[in-house]
């Protein structure tokens, strides 16, 4: 019993992770593509000090690529 519903189990977590997943897009980023940045408050605390303040900046051009997720 204990095997049947540990399948059920992880057969329904897939399920979730692929409708959750669905609609999300791999993004590739090359050298010379242009990007904005969102800035969160968590991350930057310094550059969001109060809500009227801007939550982006850019353009800026990717002069290097890392790897598929990290970019210069």
């Amino acid at each position: 019993m204990h095997e049947r519903v540990r399948n059920q189990i992880e057969n329904q977590t897939k399920v979730y992770a692929t409708k959750g997943n669905r609609e999300i897009k791999e993004l590739i980023l090359n050298e010379g593509d242009w990007v904005s940045l969102y800035l969160r408050k968590e991350r930057f605390p310094t550059k969001r000090k109060s809500k009227l303040s801007p939550r982006g900046d850019g353009p800026f051009q990717v002069s290097e690529r890392i790897n598929k997720n990290a970019c210069i």
